[in-house]
């Protein structure tokens, strides 16, 4: 499905982003990857790039104590294209994750980008990300690294 001249991206994109880090250094950090989230949301809204939802996601949704963050969240399961459930295959891949020494929730959001087929996987969680440079199956990327590759920043 091609929509304007912008390539179609799928990707799995954590709804919420935790930060831990202080200081005007990360404010300034947080500020951009905030930036970077809210214009791939837009892209999602607009149709042109897909999300992918999983099981997972919606486990972590139902944990959260504050209703109205469960409704923003599951707000966004609606414009999901595909919604992934998880299986034996996706259990299988996010065990061999965890041997990298991946968590197990980060481990199933990445089988189940995998297995949905995502392109990118966007996440601020550098931890994450360390352990996913040894992944040769999934793209994962910081926002504003993900906004760059979707719109072909550097392609010229």
């Amino acid at each position: 499905m091609e929509r304007s001249a912008i390539r179609e991206v799928r990707s799995h994109v954590i709804p919420v982003f935790r930060y831990a880090a202080y200081g005007l250094r990360a404010q300034s950090r947080i500020r951009i990857e905030t930036e970077a989230k809210i214009v791939i949301q837009q892209k999602i809204k607009d149709g042109e790039h897909e999300l992918l939802w999983s099981s997972i996601l919606d486990f972590e949704c139902s944990k959260n104590p504050f209703q109205e963050h469960r409704i923003v969240i599951l707000n966004w399961r609606i414009l999901a294209s595909t919604v992934i459930m998880i299986d034996d295959s996706i259990i299988a891949r996010a065990t061999n994750l965890m041997t990298l020494g991946v968590s197990k929730y980060d481990a199933l959001h990445v089988a189940c980008s995998i297995a949905g087929g995502a392109e990118i996987f966007v996440t601020s969680d550098d931890r994450l990300l360390k352990y996913l440079r040894v992944v040769d199956d999934t793209l994962a990327l910081l926002p504003q690294n993900a906004l760059a590759y979707m719109e072909k920043w550097y392609e010229n």
